[in-house]
């Protein structure tokens, strides 16, 4: 019996399942951004991250959990990478937004966990994800993507149909 063996697209997780490798934002802010550092510490309420392009530092609320954090980062990563400077306008949030839960949630993933998640908390958990990234990511399917959520789910009901 030979070892299983790793690659970039697949981690094997035992040997009957093979699934996509994971969106990792820290390991992406020490590729693409080497030289920016990440602070945390408690920021104001309501704002859970911020960019501050001029000094490369990423700040993150220290009062947020793990799954909190690794959306935050993302988001952030994708304003210091677009060299975003200062507030934005909320057209380009909303740009930002979509964007990171696109890179958070790969649509494989989405559709194999669609078919049996309870709700929009469990499909976020089981994604890694918090709520919101998940809200964001089912609002702005791809036409293409919708359409596979949407067989995804037909062919779920129809197995449980008697």
């Amino acid at each position: 019996m030979t070892a299983p063996t790793l690659n970039r697209d697949f981690i094997l997780s035992d040997s009957a399942r093979k699934l996509p490798a994971m969106h990792h934002p820290w390991r992406r802010l020490r590729d693409v951004l080497p030289d920016w550092q990440v602070v945390l510490r408690s920021l104001p309420v309501g704002l859970l991250g911020a960019t501050d392009t001029d000094r490369r530092t990423i700040l993150l609320d220290s009062r947020m959990l793990q799954v909190q954090r690794r959306c935050t980062l993302d988001h952030e990563l994708a304003h210091a990478e677009a060299g975003d400077v200062g507030c934005q306008h909320r057209h380009r949030e909303t740009a930002i937004n979509q964007a990171s839960a696109r890179r958070l949630v790969p649509i494989d993933r989405l559709l194999e966990v669609i078919v049996w998640a309870n709700g929009l908390a469990e499909l976020a958990d089981e994604c890694w994800v918090d709520v919101e990234t998940m809200r964001c990511r089912m609002q702005h399917l791809h036409p293409a993507e919708r359409a596979a959520v949407n067989r995804a789910l037909a062919s779920r009901d129809n197995e449980e149909s008697p």
